[in-house]
């Protein structure tokens, strides 16, 4: 017969957006390969605006539900008539904090459906201190309330589960990674310039330029340890003009020789910078998942980031450095990983690549997804254990 019906409601599909924009994605066309009998529907809250972005869709064909009054309050008079009208069994929600969330909330309160809702990260700490005022109105007035009736929560992490923990959340958590996709063998070209003559070694920062992203203590790092025969390269979409910060304070530092500061890429160029760097770099100060880790592991390039990121697994599985947050602790690990040998480099990215395979391939999230997914239904008696946070 005919398998469950699936709604991902999601603030945006836009990739400039950042990590939830892909991997909702990648994990709605996993779960059609590892469970053809469900049926999923995308539901996105940036109308008009998204179109542009479709043509990464094109195997899901995310409805867009356009906005109406200020955007501050991102009102969506048009998501609870959409998603009532699909006719789901179950709703499920990412991101926290907007509309988005709220009206998916009153569709599966109203009409008794099971809602899972994954925070990505909007429960973390840091997130939590940022807009505080506006996040408490949201907070009292449903958010406390939402996450208290979830069927369960899905974190991305265990440091994340216990930051939804911390918050007083009683709902079932479950622990389900985001995915990453393996780079084809022709990406495999560890630290291989293939553009220009420039023979220095290549360190890569690749994500959003965005404050929590630590940028402006892997500058004073940088400054401070000279390195003679390495480059860095910042690559990524500004937000709110952070990158202007950036760039004023590279000069400031007179970084201009030897650290750029570049476009976001995409795709194949995405995967050639990974290709060319011999380190990534993301000093965050706070971080649920990392999908620029988890893709950079995946490239076959060992990571230097920090304690406030949930990845313990670069110490145990011997793929990179996790240190402390701030200028200081950055430094000591900078220059530990720069004075490295590439071929020892290599074989740290060989690694990595082998913990992706293993532990984060979108076949192996999808399935355990769809094991949640038929809890959550009622197909089966027990929460699947090896998932759960107690």
């Amino acid at each position: 017969g005919a398998g469950p019906k699936v709604a991902h409601v999601l603030p945006s599909i836009s990739r400039e957006t950042g990590g939830p924009a892909m991997t909702v994605r990648r994990l709605v066309e996993a779960l059609a390969i590892v469970s053809p009998r469900v049926t999923t529907r995308v539901f996105s809250a940036d109308g008009a605006a998204a179109r542009e972005a479709l043509a990464d869709w094109q195997t899901v064909h995310p409805q867009l539900v356009s906005r109406a009054g200020p955007s501050s309050l991102n009102w969506l008079p048009g998501l609870a008539p959409a998603l009532r009208d699909s006719k789901r069994d179950l709703l499920h929600v990412h991101g926290l904090w907007l509309a988005h969330a709220w009206s998916t909330y009153r569709v599966a309160r109203s009409q008794r459906i099971p809602l899972v809702i994954s925070p990505r990260g909007m429960l973390e700490p840091w997130a939590l201190r940022q807009g505080r005022v506006k996040k408490w109105i949201a907070g009292v007035l449903f958010q406390r309330e939402m996450l208290q009736r979830a069927a369960c929560i899905v974190a991305t992490s265990r440091m994340e589960a216990e930051g939804i923990r911390l918050a007083g959340v009683t709902s079932p958590v479950a622990i389900i990674p985001n995915g990453v996709d393996l780079p084809p063998e022709s990406f495999r070209a560890f630290g291989k310039l293939r553009d220009g003559g420039d023979c220095r070694r290549t360190a890569l920062f690749l994500s959003r330029i965005h404050p929590k992203k630590g940028i402006l203590d892997l500058l004073t790092a940088w400054k401070s340890l000279a390195p003679q025969d390495w480059r860095l390269r910042i690559v990524g979409p500004s937000e709110g003009g952070h990158a202007g910060v950036v760039s004023q304070s590279i000069r400031a530092l007179g970084l201009q020789p030897s650290v750029s500061i570049e476009k976001p890429l995409w795709g194949d160029d995405k995967m050639r910078a990974y290709a060319q760097a011999e380190l990534f770099i993301l000093p965050s100060y706070s971080e649920n998942f990392g999908l620029a880790i988890a893709e950079a592991l995946a490239a076959g390039v060992p990571v230097v980031t920090t304690k406030a990121t949930p990845w313990e697994e670069l110490v145990k599985e011997r793929c990179g450095w996790w240190t402390g947050v701030g200028a200081a602790a950055l430094t000591m690990a900078l220059s530990a990983a720069l004075k490295t040998p590439t071929a020892e480099l290599a074989t740290m990215g060989q690694r990595g690549r082998a913990l992706m395979e293993r532990r984060y391939s979108w076949r192996v999230v999808a399935e355990d997804m769809m094991e949640l997914y038929r809890w959550v239904l009622g197909e089966t008696k027990e929460a699947p254990a090896r998932l759960m946070f107690p």
